[in-house]
């Protein structure tokens, strides 16, 4: 595999704290030791990577065949070889909602049969809203706190979901993942098709990700719209983002929340769309029609966090 070249500072720090899970060969190559780059040197160091001083020239060479902004080295570059073709924070998708606690209705349903009826009235799925199982039995010898909890992220009560829908450039994508590590999105999803998706490959992604890439869970699947189905089926609740959705303060999330952005150019999919739940909106009084596609995820997810995750 032809080895690939990492600049930016944070991009080429993440990418070696995250070396002992890629099992890739790598080494720095450096021709000016400012504060930052003295920083990287001594963590690579540290990870057991070959560091070795060069010049300006020999970094510009390297460089060359990257993107424009990739091209900046800053005077350090890391080189990546070997390894895992995929980074090890893709995760299949089926795996991880098969690691999903229940469903609340399924759990309840369960816990009539075992208690032959002594455990009624669990709550449907317009009543998820809170994600707690509401008026079961109290009398009932089954665990209600197993029941209180169905809605958790693994053991956790909230959990955030984060759908990109064709969104193409990797600046927007890296930007976005940027601020899922900032925002605790438990999972990205990508579609196969039409979408800026090579999270291992990507220096553009791992640029504007400030390195967030090489951390953040992120699922590519074949069929976005089947994969919402299924999340909403394990009980989420679906939000679309579109300038023409309710305004944001007004949205009451719920615990288990998949937010989707669309591609700047057509927005969401219809046959996506039909998922939501509801469409939201980012109140704006510019003079332009709407925010850049990283930017609105930025805010939402914030405002998601600012509700749930402090």
């Amino acid at each position: 595999m032809a080895e690939r070249i990492v600049t930016g500072f944070h991009a080429i720090e993440e990418r070696i704290r995250s070396a002992s899970h890629s099992g890739s060969r790598m080494h720095i190559l450096w021709s000016k030791a400012g504060p930052r780059a003295k920083k990287i040197i001594a963590l690579a160091k540290q990870e057991g990577i070959p560091c070795e001083q060069t010049d300006d020239d020999a970094l510009d060479s390297l460089v060359a065949p990257l993107s424009e902004t990739a091209r900046d080295h800053r005077g350090i570059v890391l080189c990546v070889s070997g390894g895992s073709e995929s980074a090890h924070n893709i995760v299949d998708f089926d795996e991880w909602i098969a690691s999903l606690p229940p469903h609340p209705e399924v759990l309840s349903t369960q816990a009539a049969s075992l208690q032959n009826g002594a455990v009624k009235n669990a709550v449907a799925r317009a009543d998820t809203q809170n994600a707690f199982v509401e008026n079961a039995a109290s009398q009932s010898a089954v665990d209600i706190g197993l029941l209180q909890n169905a809605s958790v992220r693994n053991d956790a009560p909230y959990m955030t979901v984060l759908v990109l829908d064709s969104v193409t450039d990797p600046h927007n994508v890296g930007a976005i993942i940027r601020s899922c590590d900032q925002f605790g999105v438990s999972l990205v999803i990508l579609p196969q098709a039409r979408s800026a998706n090579d999270i291992a490959h990507s220096e553009v992604i791992a640029r504007s990700s400030a390195g967030a890439a090489a951390w953040v869970p992120v699922s590519i699947v074949p069929n976005a719209v089947r994969a919402v189905q299924r999340l909403k089926d394990a009980g989420f609740w679906v939000y679309g983002a579109d300038a023409g959705g309710e305004a944001l303060d007004s949205v009451d999330f719920a615990p288990k929340t998949v937010i989707v952005m669309g591609s700047e150019g057509k927005g969401i999919s219809p046959l996506l769309a039909k998922q939501c739940d509801a469409i939201v909106s980012v109140p704006t009084c510019g003079k332009i029609d709407s925010l850049n596609v990283s930017v609105a995820a930025g805010i939402l997810l914030y405002e998601r966090y600012r509700r749930f995750g402090k």
